[in-house]
């Protein structure tokens, strides 16, 4: 008992300590989840955000990079730029076309000029967009300034700048300048498109973004920062090109993760602040970069100390719980049906209602219950069964006589027959010699069919003698089953049934024997025209134990089927069918190969 009592400590000592641990860990586990789910969901929701942002960027930008694009290779334009003396009327073609392609522009809100001007300053330059009101006259000293991008034959949208033509210097503006080049591959001029960044602000019209958020501008190698404007409930964002507002990152910035085939996340620290900057492209030279502070994906430290050390509290109290729980509901459970156990090993196959519980172990316990019944029935089975089998031998033992003193009485008898030339005489005492020598001397508990066919013979030679012949035997049998093995003396009880208790009663008649196969299992038929079987006696012949009629009697219908059973199983055996007055019917069932025969065919 002290035993049992230390193991159940030392289980509610495992599990409560079990219990702890898990929730140590599952409450660590739990806060990198949530914090790791937090910042994922809001990477993607931001990332989202600015590729919704960015398509609508690209949009404008594409369409103002096909007005400048169309402007380098209109025949027009080239016409008016690569002749010499243009006339006033080309100018004004010229200037039409470019008008006109400029306001059909879907983007024309954003040019905030649009300038076409020749390589040797000769020409009138071209000049439309929103912002030529406010512009200085264009004259060479002006249109030099220019000349700074022209070593470049492409300049894309990859800088901010002011508006050197703006009588204000603090107009920004983001350029594009593409050659002109006339047939025989000639550069003759230039365009230059100054948009409005507001082509890119005016797109965070309504982006809303934490207060202690960043957003940033990525244009070229340089990283602008976007300031909101309060317009109503919703942000509008400018451009301040001011160069202590520009950051880049350091050698240490460190990528951690690609949510998207064209956004970049990056993980840096900037002074005593963590950062998460999310990146998006417009073009290949101008992203989008809204920075979000790593503090906001912590909890605050105090409220999450609180949190945690709820949280441990009250998984250790639950596994206290579980753990008692489980000791009422399975160790107790278990212990029983142990002892149940070690009992029924030790022959104690009693029943105990204890261990049946409304549970699965309870399930369990009744199984073993049922168990235990189950083996007491067939052990009450097995005992009856050796009972049984040690009658019959007893009966057989009981059956055989003193063989030498009825060997030499029938041989006296037969040679004196012979002597007396009474060859019946003779003939019985040879068959009642052959069957008394099979009975007291051939210890084979199976023989084959045709060494019982032979006894038979004997047997009815003897009976013919003795009622004169009334009782005829045909046989129906098929030669190749004559090695089938059956228990010996299984036919002549039969034989011997139906002609005291079907024949002689009616004075005489037949008996049909037919031997045939069915599959694998072989059908002796004896069927007698007598006087048939009642149904009361016929539901308890093979149930009942029948008082000898003679020697031979001793192994009756009733042993014959039992004898059968016991030799090849419960499916074989006898059966018997009768309808009185007209016929009864015994059918033995054997198997035509024994089970080692059928083993080594197969």
């Amino acid at each position: 008992m002290q035993q049992v009592k230390t193991m159940k400590g030392q289980i509610l000592l495992l599990l409560t300590s079990l219990g702890l641990i898990i929730s140590i860990v599952v409450t660590i586990l739990a806060g990198n989840l949530i914090y790791t789910s937090q910042r994922s969901i809001t990477i993607k929701s931001t990332e989202f955000n600015l590729s919704l942002v960015s398509h609508v960027i690209e949009k404008d930008l594409i369409n103002l990079t096909a007005l400048a694009t169309w402007c380098s290779t209109n025949p027009d334009l080239i016409y008016y730029l690569d002749n010499p003396s243009p006339t006033m009327q080309d100018t004004l073609q010229a200037y039409s076309v470019l008008q006109t392609e400029e306001v059909n522009n879907p983007s024309a809100p954003y040019i905030k000029r649009l300038l076409i001007v020749s390589t040797d300053k000769q020409h009138y330059p071209l000049q439309v967009g929103a912002g030529i009101a406010h512009s200085y006259p264009l004259n060479n000293s002006i249109l030099s300034w220019i000349d700074e991008y022209w070593n470049e034959e492409h300049l894309y949208w990859n800088r901010v700048t002011t508006d050197p033509y703006s009588l204000s210097r603090n107009d920004l503006i983001i350029p594009y300048v593409l050659p002109i080049k006339s047939a025989d591959n000639r550069v003759i001029g230039h365009v230059f498109m100054a948009a409005h960044p507001s082509v890119i602000t005016d797109k965070f019209r309504g982006y809303l973004s934490d207060h202690d958020s960043q957003m940033y501008l990525d244009i070229g190698t340089k990283h602008y920062p976007l300031i909101p404007d309060s317009v109503g409930n919703s942000y509008t964002y400018s451009i301040l090109n001011n160069a202590s507002q520009i950051i880049s990152y350091s050698e240490e910035n460190k990528t951690f993760g690609q949510t998207n085939s064209k956004s970049v996340i990056h993980y840096f620290k900037q002074g005593k602040t963590n950062w998460v900057s999310i990146s998006y492209p417009i073009n290949r030279s101008i992203s989008v970069t809204h920075m979000v502070p790593s503090a906001k994906f912590l909890y605050v430290s105090k409220l999450w100390l609180v949190y945690l050390g709820l949280s441990v509290i009250l998984i250790f109290s639950f596994s206290v719980f579980v753990a008692v729980i489980l000791n009422k509901n399975i160790n107790q459970p278990v212990v029983k049906l142990r002892r149940r156990l070690d009992c029924i090993g030790q022959g104690d196959f009693s029943i105990d209602k204890s261990i049946e519980t409304n549970s699965e172990l309870g399930e369990i316990g009744r199984g073993i219950n049922r168990m235990s019944e189950d083996i007491t029935v067939l052990l009450e089975k097995r005992l009856a069964d050796e009972k049984n089998k040690r009658d019959l031998e007893y009966r057989m033992l009981q059956s055989q006589i003193n063989p030498h003193f009825i060997y030499n009485t029938l041989a006296s008898i037969k040679w004196m027959a012979v002597m007396q030339n009474a060859e019946g005489i003779a003939g019985m005492a040879t068959a009642l010699s052959h069957l008394m020598r099979s009975a007291s001397k051939d210890t084979r508990t199976l023989v084959p069919l045709d060494y019982e066919l032979q006894l038979l013979d004997d047997y009815m030679l003897i009976q013919n003698h003795r009622y004169s012949e009334s009782i005829c035997l045909i046989k129906e049998i098929d030669e190749t089953l004559l090695n089938t093995q059956i228990p010996r003396f299984s036919l002549q009880p039969i034989i011997e049934n139906a002609i005291f208790h079907g024949l002689e009663p009616k004075g005489g008649g037949t008996i049909l024997l037919k031997i045939a196969a069915d599959q694998d299992d072989v059908f002796i038929s004896i069927r007698d025209d007598g006087v048939g079987i009642t149904r009361e006696v016929l539901d308890q012949l093979l149930n009942k134990q029948e008082k000898p009629t003679s020697m031979f009697q001793e192994l009756g219908i009733q042993a014959v089927n039992t004898r059968i059973k016991y030799a090849f199983g419960e499916q074989y055996g006898l059966t018997i069918e009768s309808e009185e007055s007209q016929y009864t019917d015994m059918t033995i069932r054997l198997p035509q190969t024994l089970p080692q025969e059928r083993e080594n065919t197969i």
